[in-house]
């Protein structure tokens, strides 16, 4: 089971928590977000399972990461595309300051302090939605293909 480091409201390290915990009890805990975009400026989303306990069937970032203890906000970041995307070897750019973000979703409290990190996939690797896909559902990755959003 996943244990995530929690914090206190100003950022304190508390206890290692399960995943499930964290979310049930509202515990403050860090994650990190990758926003990807194409050649063309599109922002590549996912939609997330059906299967998830929080904002199941939405569409998500890029990459969305828990950060596991001792692990760095950019580490997790880079974690989070190899797991969900494959991709490694690429330079992510922080964006923003780290941020603090307090949400309800049915019975589920998720508090988190966040961080952004952006980069452009064009001429970094091409991949068709179709072997994201098979890719996700053959390591029994939650998330899958990326979508370009488009205004």
């Amino acid at each position: 089971m996943e244990k995530i480091q929690t914090f206190s409201e100003s950022g304190e390290p508390m206890t290692l928590e399960e995943r499930g915990v964290v979310h049930s009890k509202g515990l403050w805990h860090q994650s990190a977000q990758v926003y990807l975009f194409n050649e063309h400026g599109d922002l590549l989303i996912q939609q997330r399972s059906d299967q998830k306990d929080l904002y199941a069937g939405l569409w998500d970032d890029s990459v969305g990461e828990h950060i596991r203890p001792r692990e760095s906000f950019r580490d997790g970041a880079l974690r989070g595309l190899y797991e969900e995307l494959q991709v490694e070897g690429i330079d992510i750019h922080e964006f923003g300051e780290t941020d603090r973000s307090d949400f309800s979703y049915g019975e589920l409290t998720d508090r988190e302090f966040k961080q952004a990190f952006l980069n452009s996939i064009s001429l970094l690797f091409t991949v068709s939605a179709v072997s994201l896909t098979q890719h996700a559902i053959a390591n029994d990755i939650i998330k899958s293909s990326l979508y370009p959003l488009i205004a």
